[in-house]
């Protein structure tokens, strides 16, 4: 009777929906929590948030002028996301959750069709736990749809070799998926690539659908011959980040750590799975399948890398292209694991989700992300200031708002979101700089660009790790005109002190 219930639980597909909530409950807190990202800024400036040119044709001459190297879909979907639900931070990062979840759904369906069902919940389970994959969910950028439309050419693909009978739908779904992950972001063709290859190797002169296969493909690759010279032109001008790359050892290794957690042994069930997917079986062609995607876009991104070394140690977020290859084959090896080994099978599991949740918040995982910043414990927590002073009312709109930090790392990026977002004027003091957004003047320039002298009062917010005082913009520009009347506000991480013009009194304010 056990038996029998594992069976069918594992076989519903009811189950993907508690999965879908723990994606929903993991990165959900993030979404609102986490300070708006460098990176970022480039998504938002794109979809025109701050001079309202949000519009299809505004958004790919933006992309295209400014950012050549990337493609646009993303940002157009971005576009029309903003105009329905908003420019706040939750709201833009949303659409990313919202990527992460059809990854989930596909992902299993994929894995389902190609193996098994009981297979497609473990893809599911592995894909949502891995913290790589989770980082990305809550970010203004467009990883969790290059995962999205990579499952969705490999899912179309198999559908349409393998099916008796093929509808449009499926065929439609192969050419407007194909186009979808090449103008989506340019590592898309690691993975078409692999299709094609899988494709070459099952070559029938006698079979119609191959050749429209091929027609499908060509015809993708024609919709995207308007955009290819701006790429080409955006990749060969781009500035080197070649100063910090890798070996061809060095990558293995960081692959290795990203999607096994830090912990090489988790690389076993990846080796199992590719193994009982070359095993002959019935169903000897999907299995065959498998085993292709779950190791030629390794194998191509290596290669890739040697040529063009585009793979560097903080842009490892181009790797994700592999993701749906590694947890496919991982989950072939848990499923050999679960039906040999069923008592270590659950610590197995417990093991990669415990070890995903402290990998996830580990500074190597940032290092590989491009978010490490030494000085990331000293940012202002703008976030907290800004959802702190839409609930307060003591703090009058007129009344400017400084930030401050004793580097000059805080980027302009940042700021000018915060600018944008807040209600009052607002700037930042970074170091020896004054950044209004877009702009950075000389903190020695100030009082020539800042009319600090007509300045009843203004705030300065910082992070409670901050002492400001030993800063020389504290002393030779904030208090040239001003004294500080002390703390007005210290919650969590957020700290604001208040200052009134030396004629007036604290007490009087």
């Amino acid at each position: 009777m056990i038996k029998r219930f594992t069976e069918h639980f594992t076989t519903n597909w009811l189950v993907i929906i508690p999965i879908l909530l723990l994606l929903v409950v993991v990165t959900g807190p993030e979404l609102d929590a986490v300070l708006a990202q460098t990176d970022e800024s480039h998504s938002y400036r794109h979809v025109g948030i701050f001079d309202e040119r949000n519009s299809v044709i505004e958004i790919i001459e933006s992309v295209a002028t400014t950012s050549e190297q990337h493609v646009p879909l993303y940002y157009m979907m971005l576009g029309g996301w903003v105009n329905v639900t908003g420019n706040s931070l939750f709201a833009m990062r949303m659409l990313s959750l919202l990527g992460g979840l059809l990854v989930i759904a596909v992902g299993y369906r994929l894995a389902s069709e190609i193996v098994s069902r009981r297979i497609g919940l473990w893809f599911a389970v592995v894909f949502t736990t891995t913290a790589f994959f989770v980082h990305y969910n809550h970010e203004i950028r467009m990883y969790t749809f290059i995962l999205l439309f990579t499952l969705c050419v490999y899912w179309f693909y198999w559908r349409v070799v393998s099916l008796k009978t093929v509808s449009w739908i499926n065929w439609f779904g192969l050419y407007a998926s194909t186009v979808a992950l090449i103008y989506t972001h340019v590592f898309g063709i690691v993975a078409l690539v692999a299709v094609g290859i899988y494709h070459v190797l099952t070559f029938s002169r006698r079979r119609t659908r191959w050749w429209s296969v091929v027609g499908v493909m060509i015809l993708a690759g024609l919709t995207f011959v308007p955009w290819l010279p701006i790429l080409i032109e955006g990749i060969t001008t781009r500035k080197s980040i070649s100063d910090n790359d890798l070996s061809f050892l060095e990558l293995g290794q960081v692959i290795l750590e990203i999607y096994t957690h830090d912990f090489y042994a988790f690389a076993i069930l990846y080796v199992m799975g590719l193994v009982a997917l070359l095993i002959p079986v019935q169903n000897q062609r999907a299995h065959r399948f498998g085993a292709i995607l779950g190791i030629m876009p390794l194998v191509l991104l290596m290669a890739l890398d040697e040529v063009t070394t585009l793979v560097v140690e903080d842009r490892m977020r181009y790797t994700l292209i592999l993701l749906p290859s590694f947890v496919l084959l991982s989950s072939v090896g848990l499923d050999v694991i679960f039906r040999k080994f069923k008592l270590i099978f659950p610590i197995i599991l417990i093991a990669w989700f415990v070890m995903g949740l402290n990998y996830g918040k580990t500074e190597q995982l940032l290092i590989y992300a491009n978010k490490a910043d030494p000085h990331y414990e000293a940012y202002p927590p703008i976030h907290q200031m800004m959802q702190y002073l839409d609930m307060t009312h003591d703090m009058p709109e007129s009344e400017t708002l400084f930030t401050i930090t004793p580097t000059r790392n805080f980027k302009s990026g940042v700021v000018e979101y915060y600018s944008y977002m807040l209600d009052r004027p607002y700037l930042h003091i970074a170091g020896d700089l004054i950044k209004t957004g877009t702009n950075k003047y000389d903190v020695a320039k100030v009082p020539d660009r800042v009319d600090f002298e007509s300045m009843d009062a203004f705030w300065l917010g910082y992070n409670v790790t901050v002492d400001p005082t030993p800063i020389w913009a504290y002393q030779n520009v904030l208090l040239t005109h001003h004294q500080s009347c002390g703390v007005h506000v210290s919650e969590g991480q957020m700290v604001l002190e208040y200052f009134v013009h030396n004629n007036l009194t604290c007490e009087a304010e």
